[in-house]
Formats: structure tokens, C-alpha cells, sequence
């Protein structure tokens, strides 16, 4: 679970547009679409029938479509995604759940804290192990969200998609799993390694 403290974890409140401009919902819908769509095709590609270098392109395809699907989420938290509240955040809700059966709640919460406190003792997704190397700090940020809850949701999912979907097991490890976890990698080191160190480095120099 993320770090807790006596930091204020309460919601800043934002200015939430009052023009009638649809165009982060409409994208939204088309982000969610797509996912969705392209997840269903390559679940039920014969694995066999395609060339190599097709198999690397709808692994990365899917693992970029995961990653619009995480990015709208984080959008919806800064309430970007549409005007009325209810809708945004179901907007976000339905794309944490369906990125990796991730609490919205929760990851609304912990990117607050992480802008309230960025690299701080309350930052969640800061790593404060000393000298950690990348894959430490990965594991750490990923455990902040990703409890037995989130594990058997994904497991039970999986196995609901292979018996009752009459998918393949392969296609599921290749086109589903294995793309998610490309994902991960990328939004973790784009968006809160990358940045971490950076920021790190700056302030060693400015000792």
C-alpha cells in the first residue's frame, strides 16, 4: 500500500472547465476503443499463421494502447477527460480497473500525495531505497499498487478470458500479459524514474 503519513491527502481543488469542449472525452472514447478492439483481434490471432516480425509489432501496438489506456486515467485525475466530475471519474475508474485491476481511489490518492510532496518521506512513488538500481526501484513503485487483490483479479480475468473466451494460453501470455508489462516499464521510467534522477541530479550539483 502506498506510504502513509500525516501529510493532508485532500484533494486540491480544481478549477473544473465550464465550456462545453468534449475533446478530452471524445479522445478518451477513442483510446478505450481502440484498446479494447485491438485487445479482442490479437486474443484470437492464430499465433501460427503470422511472421515473426508481425508478432513484435502487435506486442508493442497493444503495449502502446496500454499505455494511452493508464495516461487517461492520470488525466482523469487532474480532471482532464471531461467537465462533469461523475463522468471523468468514471472515466478514470474504468481505465484503471481495465489497465490492471487498479483502484482509481487508490492511485488518486497517491498522485496527489506525489505532487503535494514530490521525492519527499509521504511521496509514494518516490524510492528512498540508497543507490537502488532501476529494477529495485521498480518493484517498490509497482507493490504501491498492485496487492493480492489486484493479482487474483488479473489471475481470475486470464483464466475467465482462456476457458470461457476459448482463447489460447499463448495468446493470452503474448498479447495481453507480456504487453502490460512492457507498459509498466515504460510509464515507470518515463514518469517517475526518468524524472527522479534528473531531479537528483540537479540537486547534487547544487551541493
Amino acid at each position: 500500500m502506498p506510504k502513509q503519513g500525516h501529510i493532508p491527502c485532500t484533494m486540491p481543488q480544481r478549477r473544473w472547465r465550464q465550456s462545453h469542449d468534449y475533446t478530452g472525452l471524445l479522445i478518451a472514447t477513442l483510446v478505450i476503443c481502440s484498446w479494447g478492439l485491438h485487445l479482442v483481434w490479437v486474443l484470437h490471432l492464430n499465433f501460427s499463421a503470422i511472421p515473426p516480425i508481425s508478432i513484435i509489432g502487435t506486442v508493442l501496438a497493444q503495449a502502446f494502447l496500454n499505455t494511452g489506456l493508464f495516461v487517461t486515467a492520470h488525466d482523469a485525475i487532474h480532471g482532464l477527460v471531461c467537465r462533469h466530475r461523475i463522468i471523468n471519474g468514471g472515466v478514470g475508474a474504468f481505465c484503471s480497473a481495465a489497465y490492471a485491476a487498479l483502484s482509481y481511489k487508490t492511485l488518486r490518492r497517491s498522485h496527489w500525495l506525489h505532487h503535494r510532496d514530490p521525492m519527499g518521506s509521504f511521496d509514494p512513488d518516490f524510492c528512498d531505497i540508497p543507490d537502488a538500481d532501476f529494477w529495485t526501484c521498480y518493484q517498490q513503485f509497482m507493490a504501491q499498487y498492485l496487492g493480492p487483490k489486484q493479482l487474483l483479479t488479473l489471475a481470475a480475468a486470464v483464466l475467465a478470458v482462456s476457458l470461457i473466451g476459448q482463447v489460447s494460453p499463448l495468446n493470452v501470455v503474448l498479447f495481453w500479459c507480456l504487453p502490460l508489462l512492457l507498459s509498466s516499464i515504460q510509464l515507470f521510467y518515463v514518469g517517475t524514474y526518468s524524472p527522479h534522477q534528473q531531479a537528483a541530479s540537479r540537486n547534487m550539483q547544487h551541493c
